[in-house]
């Protein structure tokens, strides 16, 4: 079929959307330790995790007493250290492997060899960072995007928990940028960032806001023993990837799988699919709903609709009548303009098809640019979406939101990617009020969902790796850093999901979400539920 022609749109148009469909694209894609309440034990560590922030440490990135957060700027090969300074050749150090490292798999004989003095744990931290959106956004559409300052963020976090009282586990970490406006493609720079952890600087423990496609920078570090905690809100892999990478923590996400799963049977139960939508003249003679399914061409995203999505519509009665994979790559502005044509080629193949009811198992991008084209085609269906897609992104950019979002319908598990900020309520605010709060502290407080949503990895990713360590050293050092995610259920109070459930079966943590819906009044996206558990 041939392409869809596309009205460019005018400079300045859908602002913050690359900020947050960069995330989504360059993501691509045992025993316990016995005893719960010592899982459950913070002993002296208070404020570092689900309560609230002292006065104590929240001024800035500063460092103090040789445990502050690092320098502002660097990315690459140049990586920063705790205090500003830079590697050298007498600080590179393999990053480790086999049973001494502390994300050793579970089981094996030897414990985490973390440095300590005078009763205190340091924990050498891995940061792979995100910069250059806003140069990313205005080569590709013109405009500015509502991103955020990562690390900086992550500095102040870190500089928070390394100074809040009673702290035992002081983070120090190295930077390492990924950067949205390169040339390079985001695949070799996340295998750069994984040689710059295991070769060039000594770490223990690396966060990041993505697991690379189908997991790769995991996997990656997980040949040298050193966890990833992947600790965006969303999804990004598949449940096989999960089970084959065990020293992936993803506090805040949930599996491709268990998005499909939850998606599909939200929309049937909730009668999103219960008869025909549209006045489409051309399709007056098709009488029954026609479900169409949009997702990314990657194994793991394409083994999630097959294995759960598909399934699940057919079994409830309403099988997919058409399904669109789309294929992204390369650098960010590849990826982008990969992401558009096929987004035409879909609108195209589902208008022809009389497809009536759109499902998204993808993100920001693909629906964005799927309804954009949509619009201009005078193609209205129904659409399923989840926190996955970032509504309130899409409201945002659409110039007819009214148009394309009417009786859209989902289930979300990550507030400020689920409802405008003006449409969050007490319970929706909870889980990154501390996260906000030390932001706010250092003068970083995000202008809306958009950078918000940007900038709580920076919170999750240090604080989860802290609880950690920290519930390792209550339970008396035993068994590996692995073996305490496997043991902690909902002990950890997450900044990105209303809570998180963490065990042997599985480290997706995303245990609760709540429905949404499109709003006429206000032209937003608003709950309709209470919480509820996610299977």
């Amino acid at each position: 079929m041939g392409q869809v022609a596309v009205r460019r749109r005018a400079a300045g148009a859908g602002k913050s959307t690359v900020a947050a469909l960069s995330l989504a694209l360059l993501a691509g894609c045992g025993t316990t330790v016995s005893g719960a309440s010592a899982l459950r034990a913070t002993g002296s560590d208070s404020g570092l995790n689900g309560g609230t922030p002292t006065s104590d440490g929240l001024g800035g990135p500063s460092t103090t007493g040789g445990s502050g957060a690092g320098a502002t700027g660097g990315g690459g090969s140049g990586q920063t250290v705790a205090g500003g300074g830079t590697t050298s050749g007498s600080s590179t150090a393999s990053g480790g492997g086999g049973a001494t490292t502390p994300g050793a798999p579970s089981g094996s004989t030897g414990v985490p060899q973390l440095p300590s003095s005078n009763g205190r744990v340091t924990l050498r931290l891995g940061v792979v960072y995100l910069k250059g959106l806003d140069q990313a956004y205005k080569a590709a559409n013109g405009g500015k995007s509502s991103a955020t300052d990562s690390k900086a963020d992550y500095a102040a976090v870190i500089h928070a928990l390394n100074t809040a009282p009673g702290n035992r586990v002081t983070l120090v970490p190295s930077y390492y940028a990924i950067d949205a406006s390169s040339t390079q493609s985001q695949a070799d720079q996340q295998q750069a960032a994984c040689a710059s952890f295991t070769s060039d600087v000594k770490t223990d423990i690396v966060v990041s806001y993505t697991a690379g496609a189908s997991g790769s920078l995991a996997q990656c570090l997980a040949k040298h023993g050193i966890p990833l905690i992947d600790a965006a809100a969303g999804a990004s892999v598949g449940a096989s990837v999960q089970r084959a990478v065990p020293t992936m923590w993803q506090p805040s996400q949930l599996s491709l799988d268990r998005v499909g799963g939850l998606e599909a049977s939200y929309l049937v139960r909730n009668h999103w699919v219960d008869q025909r939508w549209g006045t489409a003249a051309r399709c007056a003679t098709v009488k029954q709903p026609r479900i169409g399914v949009v997702t990314f061409d990657r194994p793991d995203w394409r083994a999630a609709y097959s294995r759960v999505v598909a399934p699940t519509f057919r079994a409830a009665g309403q099988p997919v009548y058409d399904v669109e994979f789309l294929a992204v790559s390369g650098s960010t502005a590849q990826q982008l303009a990969q992401a558009s044509s096929g987004a035409q080629n879909a609108v195209l193949k589902f208008s022809s098809d009389c497809v009536d009811h759109v499902a998204f198992i993808g993100n920001v991008a693909l629906d964005y640019l799927f309804m954009d084209v949509a619009q201009q085609q005078n193609y209205n269906p129904r659409y399923g979406l989840s926190s996955l897609e970032d509504p309130p992104v899409i409201v945002q950019n659409l110039t007819q939101p009214a148009a394309q979002l009417r009786g859209s319908i989902g289930p979300g598990w990550s507030p400020f990617s689920d409802v405008a900020a003006a449409q969050l309520d007490s319970m929706a605010k909870r889980p990154a009020a501390t996260c906000l709060s030390i932001l706010q502290h250092a003068g970083l407080t995000p202008t809306d969902n958009n950078s918000t949503f940007l900038a709580l990895p920076s919170c999750e990713g240090p604080m989860f790796a802290q609880f950690v360590v920290r519930t390792w050293l209550a339970a008396g050092q035993h068994g590996t850093l692995l073996d305490v995610v496997n043991g902690l259920h909902s002990a950890y109070v997450p900044v990105g999901t209303y809570s998180a459930d963490l065990s042997a079966a599985h480290h997706d943590g995303a245990a609760a979400y709540r429905g949404f819906a499109f709003t006429d009044s206000c032209s937003c996206f608003r709950y309709t539920s209470g919480l509820r558990s996610i299977p």
